[in-house]
């Protein structure tokens, strides 16, 4: 059963799709929503859709089919484009009753869109995983984020993708986890915390050889040099720039796990 937030800036994520509705503001006479989607879905206002015509919303639903054939879903396309086409199609006329003003027949197709989104995730979940599931091992991730509906739903994407992630609210509480569970495969380590924040946390973990060869990757809306964060053996390996796109985030990382040597090796990260 999906259950829809109203509240402003909560989300409601749909992992196996890659696709974030985010409630950005409201007020007036405007609902402000935020999506986050992969590449091969087209996310537009009524009015672009209605500018760029029928053929590119047709050639876009023909490249989600192929996306999904060479996940070996090719029985499964033409119910999941119908079903997106339908989801897309929601949104398309939620904007035009926005924009008439016929607010109360608003949060019911907010409501049916998302249910829609919803299902196609369901369904595409029990399918098979990807291919990182088969691993004998899968990436171990450490989520260093304050704000805890931000980062379970970033480990339940991660999980999705065939990582365990861990989640922790600060600096101190990721260092007491690293000395109690041992070194993951790589930690995302947000900013801005209480306690002990991202930049003094990366100071303690690269003073302290325990922790030598420990993949960090910062995450921040700020870029890195605003922080004041340095990027190599003293800073951090990688740099993300809020809002991130998750998926991409989780791909990198079960890449880069399939072709770095594992951190408890005895040969150090670059």
């Amino acid at each position: 059963m999906l259950v829809l937030s109203r509240r402003q800036d909560e989300k409601v994520c749909f992992p196996n799709l890659g696709i974030e509705v985010q409630v950005v503001r409201t007020g007036g006479k405007v609902v402000r929503l935020g999506v986050v989607a992969p590449p091969e879905v087209p996310v537009l206002r009524g009015e672009m859709l209605e500018s760029v015509g029928t053929t590119n919303a047709s050639e876009s639903a023909e490249d989600l089919a192929n996306a999904f054939a060479k996940k070996a879903l090719s029985s499964f396309r033409h119910e999941v484009r119908d079903r997106l086409n339908v989801a897309c199609l929601g949104l398309q006329v939620l904007q035009k009753r926005i924009d008439a003003g016929r607010w109360d027949e608003v949060e019911s197709l907010i409501e049916s869109t998302l249910r829609a989104f919803q299902t196609i995730n369901d369904e595409l979940a029990t399918r098979d995983k990807p291919a990182s599931r088969s691993m004998k091992q899968t990436p171990q991730v450490l989520i260093v984020e304050d704000n805890a509906n931000e980062g379970r739903l970033l480990a339940e994407l991660l999980d999705s993708y065939g990582c365990e992630a861990s989640l922790v609210a600060n600096g101190r509480q990721a260092i007491d986890h690293l000395r109690r569970n041992g070194k993951p495969d790589f930690v995302l380590l947000d900013m801005y915390m209480p306690e002990l924040d991202g930049p003094a946390t990366i100071r303690m973990l690269r003073e302290q050889s325990e922790f030598d060869g420990l993949r960090l990757y910062g995450v921040s809306g700020l870029e890195r040099q605003e922080v004041g964060v340095s990027l190599g053996p003293d800073g951090v390996d990688k740099w993300y720039t809020k809002p991130i796109n998750a998926r991409q985030l989780a791909q990198e990382i079960v890449s880069e796990y399939a072709t770095c040597t594992p951190v408890g090796s005895s040969v150090s990260d670059a």
